[in-house]
């Protein structure tokens, strides 16, 4: 009688393959996971700035010509990272925040103010995300220049 020379199972080469493209596959899914995770906080946090950033226009477009140029007398130009929130946004609590020095914490928002009669405002608000540094700006007037 002749024996049958049948191989049942696997090998341990076929076993460490199988692990290798599985740990793999583990490590993308991972990754892209992490990702956009991080991604996800970004837009978040990214989207809260933008909002308030767009009522800080909005408020300073609303703003008269003289609390404009009071502020840009006195140098104050800064607004800090405590006072950047809508509670102040809303009950219009806003001018009398401003300072003359930044304690370089983010976010904050500088104010670039310059012109006699018509007062170009420059609005930069600087974020800070994931470790990594934005500015969103933007630029209004205030004067008599429709004529």
């Amino acid at each position: 009688m002749q024996r049958l020379n049948i191989k049942k199972g696997f090998s341990l080469v076929e076993v460490i393959c199988s692990l290798f493209i599985f740990s793999i596959v583990s490590l993308s899914f991972y990754y892209s996971y992490s990702y956009s995770l991080k991604l996800r906080e970004y837009n978040k946090k990214m989207s809260g700035y933008l909002y308030y950033f767009n009522g800080i226009k909005e408020y300073m477009e609303e703003e008269s010509y003289d609390d404009i140029s009071l502020l840009k007398s006195e140098n104050l130009i800064y607004l800090q990272n405590e006072y950047i929130s809508f509670d102040f946004l809303e009950n219009d609590q806003l001018m009398d925040k401003f300072k003359k020095e930044n304690k370089g914490e983010y976010p904050y928002i500088k104010l670039n103010i310059e012109g006699n009669e018509i007062l170009t405002i420059k609005i930069v608000m600087k974020v800070k995300i994931l470790n990594k540094e934005y500015s969103l700006e933007s630029e209004i007037y205030k004067g008599d220049y429709k004529t």
